[in-house]
């Protein structure tokens, strides 16, 4: 823990904003929307340590405590989180809590180490990134890409009996996945409590769990930020209390932008952000890599033709994805730098500073797109060109986002309109 001395009569606000990248989109919005009125505890990952943007964040006064969560697996990592979380509630009885997710483990664990300190607080979980439209695929993403992960990283190197040994090692993940989701959050809090824990989300495969929704509002007392009504018809679906703000960047923004990245001026720039999603579903389904490397090159390269019909003086920078197989990735650029000339950004940039930086905002399905709607006055396109099952989801959310499935259409965009309503 980083101690300081609390300043004189302020409450106690508790944030765990999620993954270091995503608190560059949200959660330092947050933290300063909220930095003057409460002396602030962060519970953060400990790879922010090393981040040299978030050392300027550490030495805010109103930031009282900081708590790293260390990178433990399984049950010490439940052990460490929930210990850690049931300490930090007792020692500073917070007036509010605000974390960014109800679908991921450690959000689950904060919300029964709440429960479990009957510690009277409200509680807010806020939209840190783009709401999944369709949950049961977003959690079919998150398994593949760490199936995929695990396979790169080990079975891919078996000389025989690769396919049985990927098909073995998938029965076991989601039986290992089921098993911590039961041990933890129904048989701990039965042995310990008397009672099991209803988390709203099923952490397996991202169903609902309908008779948890009422048990949570009712012993939480919850409430879900949104900031747009397409995404709010999610958590509404499910029965959670929702309130609609503005997200915090649109009057904080040119604040933050200046203490941690200095000057933010748009420039004549197209930024490309990627996801991951793309890469990773071919991989799934079994296309070779050379093949990947040729079809994203060639779909990039046809999108970046048409740009640079209407930007002719513009720089064209790409940034990858935090969750992107770099090896890949570099052999792309190198195919499309034989064509156009394009920069390759350092990972340790932001993509929210490139995005203020830049004019335009091109990607895929992406919470970058999401990022630069929220803020406004960018031409944002989303390219839909790749074959992925949930690459339409950015068409959802109306004329600020320049939905294309067909690169020809980039033609059709009006580029004289920066304004986003």
């Amino acid at each position: 823990m980083n101690k300081k001395n609390k300043l004189q009569n302020r409450p106690i606000l508790i944030i765990h904003p999620g993954p270091l990248h995503l608190f560059w989109t949200t959660g330092v919005y947050y933290l300063w929307a909220m930095k003057d009125k409460y002396d602030v505890i962060l519970i953060v990952y400990e790879n922010y340590k090393n981040d040299k943007n978030f050392k300027k964040i550490i030495n805010l006064p109103q930031i009282l405590n900081i708590e790293y969560i260390k990178p433990l697996r399984f049950f010490s990592r439940y052990n460490h989180i929930t210990n850690s979380f049931k300490k930090i509630l007792k020692t500073y009885n917070p007036k509010r809590v605000l974390f960014s997710n109800i679908s991921f483990f450690d959000d689950q664990c904060l919300l029964f180490a709440l429960l479990d300190s009957n510690i009277k607080t409200k509680i807010y979980y806020y939209q840190n990134a783009r709401m999944a439209l369709n949950w049961a695929l977003d959690f079919k993403f998150r398994n593949n890409l760490a199936i995929n992960g695990y396979t790169k990283k080990y079975i891919d190197k078996l000389i025989f009996f690769r396919f049985v040994a990927k098909k073995l090692f998938i029965i076991f993940y989601f039986i290992k996945k089921f098993a911590g989701f039961y041990l933890y959050f129904r048989l701990i809090p039965l042995y310990k409590r008397g009672t099991i824990f209803h988390p709203v989300i099923n952490l397996v495969n991202g169903k609902v769990i309908t008779k948890s929704v009422e048990w949570i509002n009712n012993n939480l007392t919850a409430k879900h930020l949104a900031y747009l009504n397409i995404e709010a018809v999610v958590p509404k679906s499910f029965g959670l209390h929702v309130r609609m703000i503005n997200h915090p960047a649109k009057k904080y923004l040119k604040e933050v932008g200046h203490f941690i990245y200095g000057n933010t001026y748009a420039e004549n720039q197209i930024i490309i952000l990627p996801g991951c999603a793309n890469l990773e579903a071919l991989l799934e389904n079994g296309v070779s890599s050379s093949k990947i490397v040729s079809l994203i090159a060639e779909k990039w390269c046809e999108a970046i033709h048409e740009l640079t019909d209407h930007f002719k003086d513009f720089k064209i920078k790409i940034k990858l994805h935090p969750s992107s197989s770099p090896n890949l990735w570099h052999e792309i650029i190198n195919l499309i730098n034989n064509k156009y000339n394009i920069e390759l950004v350092d990972q340790s940039i932001s993509a929210e500073y490139l995005i203020m930086k830049s004019r335009v905002v091109v990607g895929d399905v992406s919470s970058v797109l999401w990022w630069a709607l929220l803020i406004g006055n960018k031409i944002i396109i989303s390219l839909d060109t790749f074959g992925y099952e949930r690459g339409n989801e950015m068409c959802s959310y109306g004329s600020g986002i320049n939905y294309i499935n067909e690169v020809s259409q980039i033609k059709n965009i009006n580029f004289s309109s920066r304004k986003i309503n």
